[in-house]
Formats: C-alpha cells, sequence, structure tokens
C-alpha cells in the first residue's frame, strides 16, 4: 500500500492540506507568497502533486516546478521554513516519523527546482 492510500487517501491529505495551508498563510517567513495567489488553487495542486508522488512511483518533473516557482524567489531558509511547517503538520495529523522522513525525503529531491534565490 502506498502513503497516499495508507492514511486515508484524498480525504486524509485534503485535511492535511487543510491545516498545512493555515499554517503556511500564518508564518511571518512564508505568507508574503500568498498575496498574490489564490491559496484555494494552490491547495488543489499540491494535492495532485501529493496523490502522484505518494502513490506512484513516477515524479514530478523538475522543470515543471522550476518553470512554476522561477518568479517566486523563494530561498533555501524559505524552503527549510516551508519543510519545518511540513513536518509540524505530518507529526499533528499522526503520520509515523518513518513516514514522514520518507515524504521530506521526497520533496528535498525537488529543492534546486524550487529554490531559485541563495
Amino acid at each position: 500500500m502506498n502513503l497516499f492510500q495508507k492514511y486515508g487517501g484524498s480525504s486524509f491529505w485534503s485535511e492535511f492540506l487543510n491545516i498545512y495551508m493555515q499554517e503556511f498563510i500564518c508564518s511571518e517567513s512564508l505568507s508574503h507568497y500568498c498575496n498574490e495567489v489564490e491559496i484555494d488553487h494552490i491547495r488543489r495542486m499540491a494535492e495532485g502533486l501529493m496523490e502522484v508522488t505518494f502513490s506512484s512511483e513516477r515524479k514530478y518533473s523538475k522543470d515543471v516546478l522550476k518553470g512554476i516557482h522561477k518568479n517566486l524567489r523563494i530561498t533555501n531558509a524559505d524552503f527549510d521554513e516551508w519543510i519545518k511547517i511540513y513536518r509540524l503538520v505530518l507529526k499533528e495529523i499522526g503520520i509515523s516519523d518513518e513516514d514522514s522522513d520518507t515524504i521530506v525525503i521526497n520533496i528535498e529531491t525537488y529543492r534546486n527546482a524550487i529554490v531559485s534565490k541563495s
């Protein structure tokens, strides 16, 4: 069973994203990324990405991610804060430490495609 199904599929991960997005919006260092974009759109994109990433061996295209994020000027510190919040919410909703590590390791493989500013 893959991680997407293991924890309950779309409904579980949708709730995860609801909690995560609230934390993201409240983050002093990350909230400015939400000013010019539609949060529901980001949430839907993230849910689709999670489903593909957690439910198969397929990888999301780094070129596509780089194109989406290139003008956002995301720093390594921003990415680290994003991961920190992600880990806290994973723990809060009951993801095992082992599965949380697996998820974060997978996300880390996309750092170079998302971070565009030192």
